[in-house]
């Protein structure tokens, strides 16, 4: 067995850590090579310490094909691939247990000198006040920048914009998806796409509706996964376009080309979220995935500039703190984690014995104090990030909330629930 670990710099602030073991296999008429190769990735800053902690390269036997007698005594250490792998691990909780040597204290510690929230604070007088019904499950849904109407995706293939004001449809999308699973507004609200099972975006002007005031007909069709849409939106214009599939690809296209500005691969699983920095919204985004991680995505390189491992659970959807200082993701054992970009390190699990389900959305408040998250046992939570409580739970959805988002001003929260409604909070 020969083991080789190669250290390769593949962007500014990654080093992949490629470790191939070859067998050289001895055969009566020729002698060949078997070879395995494992990847990682770590940031650039870790390289020392990982070099520390690779093993010493103990006696590896290279068999000499002349005579077919080892040079010295094979050990077991690299003997299979599932070892490195496991070793691979090994590595990063070295890491991790490294980085939290400089954690001299914690969040939780801070925010016991912080007030607590009070009881007057209009958290406390939140509650539904619109209700919107569709006549099936309802997926996803975006804000429009004006604030006020709010476009809405399901089961049933049809998309809805809603007033906010008012509590009134008004206008209904038919696409061409057997579901909608995404759906976002542009942000001069002219234009509106909508993707799904068909593996396709349809982006739809919401200035051409008929005397029904329907839309059947897409301005453009883009966005050709290899399979389902799960999330799209509009990046920082009118003219480009964020995607991501089951396919395991993000991709940014220009509505005037036929094939994507920019591809960005390096999630193992299907894409579940995707999160635009509002701090930064032209530079760089988030994603995660359900190979357990969360990735953070220079638009101009397409390069994945950092890797966050979540725990070994599928991860459902990602947001960044308002300031863009740092994100939160919700995961299928109904916690929500806090990880701090400065730090380098997670700084808070929010998470309660009482929940039994998974969390599926999330979004924060304006000062990025509260942190609303939806779950699948029908409730939405708040959190205080500072001191990691529960500040209330709500019960008014009747089935799985789908997805939690913050209206642009800050000034209203919408939930969309599989029970066919979806609520305006205030």
């Amino acid at each position: 067995f020969l083991s080789i670990i190669e250290f390769r710099l593949k962007c500014p602030d990654l080093i992949t850590v490629n470790i191939i073991i070859s067998t050289i296999v001895r055969h009566p008429t020729m002698t060949y090579r078997k070879s395995f190769l494992s990847t990682t990735e770590y940031p650039l800053k870790e390289l020392e310490l990982i070099s520390q902690e690779l093993p010493v390269r103990s006696t590896l036997s290279v068999m000499d094909a002349s005579n077919g007698h080892p040079e010295s005594n094979i050990t077991d250490h690299f003997s299979s691939l599932n070892f490195m792998k496991k070793e691979v691990h090994r590595l990063r909780d070295a890491v991790k247990q490294e980085r939290e040597k400089y954690a001299d204290i914690s969040v939780q510690q801070v925010g016991d000198s912080v007030q607590p929230i009070p009881v007057t604070s209009p958290l406390y007088t939140f509650k539904s006040r619109k209700t919107l019904k569709s006549q099936s499950k309802i997926m996803c849904f975006d804000w429009s920048p004006d604030q006020r109407h709010i476009i809405a995706g399901g089961q049933n293939g049809s998309a809805y914009i809603w007033d906010g004001f008012t509590n009134q449809k008004e206008l209904t999308i038919y696409t061409a998806c057997q579901y909608v699973l995404a759906c976002a507004y542009s942000p001069s609200t002219t234009l509106a796409v909508c993707g799904g099972l068909n593996r396709k975006c349809h982006i739809y002007s919401l200035n051409g509706g008929d005397s029904k005031n329907t839309i059947s007909k897409p301005q453009k069709e883009i966005a050709v996964h290899d399979d389902y849409i799960t999330n799209c939106t509009f990046f920082s214009s009118d003219q480009q376009l964020l995607t991501a599939g089951a396919d395991r690809k993000i991709a940014l296209w220009d509505l005037e080309r036929e094939d994507p500005v920019q591809e960005f691969k390096g999630h193992s699983e299907i894409v579940m979220g995707l999160a635009l920095n509002r701090s930064d919204p032209f530079s760089n985004f988030a994603s995660c995935s359900s190979d357990q991680s969360v990735c953070l995505w220079d638009a101009r390189s397409g390069k994945c500039v950092r890797r966050i491992y979540g725990p070994k659970v599928d991860i459902n959807q990602v947001k960044f703190f308002p300031n863009g200082d740092a994100l939160a993701y919700v995961t299928n054992d109904g916690n929500a984690h806090l990880f701090d970009l400065k730090a380098d390190q997670e700084i808070m699990v929010l998470s309660k014995q009482s929940i039994l389900f998974g969390a599926s959305s999330l979004d924060f408040s304006k000062s990025g104090r509260i942190l609303f998250v939806g779950y699948d046992d029908n409730t939405l939570r708040a959190w205080d990030t500072l001191k990691g409580d529960q500040l209330t739970v709500w019960y008014d959805h009747e089935e799985r909330v789908s997805h939690v988002q913050m209206s642009p001003d800050y000034m209203a929260l919408g939930t969309s629930s599989w029970d066919g409604t979806m609520k305006i909070w205030a």
